[in-house]
């Protein structure tokens, strides 16, 4: 009986080892807009209405990704490439970009109502 219960336990610890927490495809990054749920599941971006229902697929292309670049892209330019490459979304094509990344923040206005947008930050 002794046996049969360690056998029982080894089974079980050996099919729970298998799965990863990827495999278990939890929920993640939950966001309330309105009347719109929208979360990650299993790598996918999807939307749901808070009073339920079912669940809409949002992200748009599964095959292979390809970005192209060029020494033109700038500021935000550089960040989406950057995370792009980082989480291993595909291949980037082209030039080095310019490689930085610039902050506006406090810039008066003009007299006519008009505005400048003078980098004040960079990281």
């Amino acid at each position: 009986m002794r046996k049969a219960v360690l056998l029982i336990i080894l089974c079980i610890g050996l099919i729970s080892s298998s799965f990863s927490i990827d495999d278990a495809q939890l929920l993640r990054f939950p966001d309330i807009n309105k009347h719109i749920i929208i979360f990650v599941c299993a790598g996918d971006i999807w939307s749901v209405s808070a009073a339920g229902g079912v669940a809409k697929k949002l992200t748009p292309h599964e095959g292979p990704k390809i970005m192209l670049i060029n020494y033109y892209s700038g500021s935000g330019g550089d960040a989406f490439p950057y995370y792009f490459k980082k989480k291993k979304l595909g291949i980037l094509l082209g030039t080095r970009t310019w490689g930085g990344l610039v902050g506006v923040s406090g810039n008066p206005r003009l007299a006519d109502g008009g505005y400048t947008t003078v980098p004040t930050f960079g990281f």
